[in-house]
C-alpha cells in the first residue's frame, strides 16, 4: 500500500510541475485555429503582432526586439516545424550575416527566437539549455552554424550525382 501512495505522490507532483501534462498549459482551442491560419501565408507581421506571441516576445527580448524584427524583415511563408509555427529570415542585404528566427509552439503557445549577428547565435526562450530547446529552433541554430562554417562551399562528404 505504501508504493502505492509513492507512486500517486510521484505521478501527482509530475503531472503538476510538467507544463506538457498541465491542463493549463495547453492552448486555447480559439488561439490554436488562428494561429494555424497563419501557416504556409506570408502574414509574418500578423504573426509577430498576434496576441499570443507579441508579449511573450517583448518578455523575452525587451531592447533586442527591433533587432529581430529588423533581421525577419526578408522571409519566407510561415511554416511548421516539430509542433511549431516557424518564421525566418534576414535582414534586407544581410543573407547569412543578420538572420532571425521565431517559433511557436502549437500546444502551449510558448515562443522561442533567435538572432544571429556578428556570427554569434543567440536564443531567447523559457528552456535553460540547449537539450531543451524546441526541435525547430535547434535545428535552425544548426543550420545557421553550418552555413556560417561551410562559408557558401558545399559539405566535403557530399557528392552529386549529376542525371545523364
Amino acid at each position: 500500500m505504501l508504493k502505492l501512495a509513492c507512486f500517486a505522490t510521484v505521478l501527482l507532483m509530475t503531472v503538476i510541475t510538467c507544463p506538457q501534462l498541465s491542463a493549463q498549459s495547453k492552448l486555447p482551442a480559439a488561439d490554436r485555429q488562428r494561429l494555424m491560419s497563419y501557416v504556409n501565408t506570408y502574414d509574418g507581421n500578423k504573426l509577430l503582432a498576434d496576441p499570443v506571441v507579441k508579449p511573450q516576445l517583448e518578455h523575452l527580448l525587451g531592447p533586442n526586439l527591433s533587432h529581430l524584427i529588423r533581421n525577419l524583415d526578408v522571409r519566407g511563408p510561415i511554416g511548421v516545424s516539430g509542433g511549431m509555427l516557424t518564421i525566418s529570415g534576414n535582414a534586407p542585404h544581410a543573407g547569412l550575416f543578420e538572420n532571425g528566427f521565431v517559433g511557436v509552439s502549437l500546444y502551449n503557445g510558448e515562443v522561442c527566437a533567435g538572432i544571429l549577428s556578428r556570427s554569434r547565435i543567440d536564443v531567447y526562450g523559457k528552456q535553460p539549455g540547449y537539450s531543451q530547446l524546441p526541435d525547430a529552433i535547434r535545428q535552425w541554430a544548426v543550420w545557421i552554424w553550418a552555413m556560417l562554417r561551410l562559408n557558401g562551399h558545399a559539405p566535403p562528404n557530399l557528392l552529386i550525382h549529376p542525371a545523364h
